[in-house]
């Protein structure tokens, strides 16, 4: 009846409000699946009586998960525990799960190489580096640096004469702030495998500066549509020069990029004309890794030489080590 359309419509206002979404067209069918998808449409809320029937009463709303925009939406830690929630799962086991991912690298330094053997991995649902593809399925790769003759030279460099129709490639696409969503939306509901996207680079897709706020929402709208579809948002970006202790401090931007995101791949080599190069990933549901990778210079592809379950630490200061001791020694005596 009203009541529900018209609470139904406050709900959906809300949910756009938090993903910081415009109203119109595709947006909107967006902010109503994220609705649905927030809400567990479909369970049947056993326990709970109070519901609001959709769609001829096949789909169910637990009035006890509305989101209510007008307050904070708390809840005890029984019913957090009892709400169903789905876990992230991985696209390819041990390196890539659902999420989203920023891929950063010098320039030239082969990320975007790196990037291309994702898509293909994914879309053709063969192993990568030893790793088992769990969810094989369509991939849309925006190569937004490039032009087709490129990209189809790449790929038969890389891996032969060997195409797969489930990778869909672009050129061209329309940036965060504009039309952006509204395409990936689109594609999603023409491509219901959809496992993986990637946008090579996130610069081709945003106007504002390197501010943290700017940084942090241009993230978070990428990532709730990574959410909403339970896929993998791959993010290629360019590192700053520079050193640091902490490698991740390289990316270039604010921290609003990393505190955004899921985690971070950052591509890095001593050299930028060495063959050898180090892949460390950190992130917040899974173990921080280092791959140690070599480029083959026939076909360009990063081939696996070693991986570890954690990050290479700087050795300690010999010289400090030395003085700390005999801090100690004197403190003691």
């Amino acid at each position: 009846g009203i009541d529900g359309a018209l609470e139904l419509m406050a709900i959906v206002r809300g949910v756009m409000a938090a993903h910081a979404l415009d109203a119109g067209g595709d947006i909107l069918a967006f902010a109503v699946d994220a609705l649905f998808d927030q809400l567990g449409i479909g369970d049947q809320c056993a326990g709970h009586g109070d519901h609001i029937g959709l769609a001829g009463g096949q789909d169910l709303i637990c009035k006890e998960r509305i989101v209510d925009a007008g307050n904070c939406n708390n809840g005890d830690m029984q019913k957090l525990f009892d709400l169903p929630y789905k876990e992230r799962r991985p696209v390819i086991e041990g390196i890539l799960g659902q999420g989203t991912y920023i891929l950063a690298g010098a320039s030239k330094s082969g990320k975007s190489l790196l990037a291309y053997q994702l898509t293909y991995h994914v879309s053709t649902g063969t192993p990568m580096w030893g790793h088992e593809v769990m969810r094989p399925g369509t991939v849309l790769y925006l190569a937004l640096e490039d032009d087709y003759n490129r990209v189809r030279t790449r790929y038969k460099q890389m891996f032969g004469e060997n195409p797969t129709e489930r990778l869909e490639i672009a050129t061209h696409s329309g940036d965060v702030e504009g039309d952006l969503i509204k395409q990936l939306v689109k594609f999603r509901r023409n491509h219901s495998d959809l496992q993986l996207v990637v946008i090579d680079t996130l610069q081709k897709v945003r106007r504002s500066g390197s501010s943290y706020s700017g940084d942090y929402e241009t993230i978070s709208r990428l990532k709730a549509f990574a959410d909403r579809y339970r896929i993998c948002l791959v993010l290629v970006h360019h590192t700053r020069k520079g050193s640091s202790d902490d490698v991740f401090d390289m990316i270039s931007g604010s921290t609003g990029l990393m505190g955004s995101a899921d985690g971070a791949y950052l591509l890095h080599k001593e050299d930028r004309n060495d063959l050898e190069a180090m892949l460390d990933f950190a992130g917040r549901d899974n173990a921080e890794k280092r791959f140690s990778l070599k480029r083959n210079l026939k076909t360009l592809v990063w081939e696996l030489v070693s991986e570890n379950d954690e990050l290479w630490r700087k050795p300690p200061d010999e010289i400090l080590e030395d003085l700390a001791e005999i801090v100690k020694a004197f403190d003691g005596s």
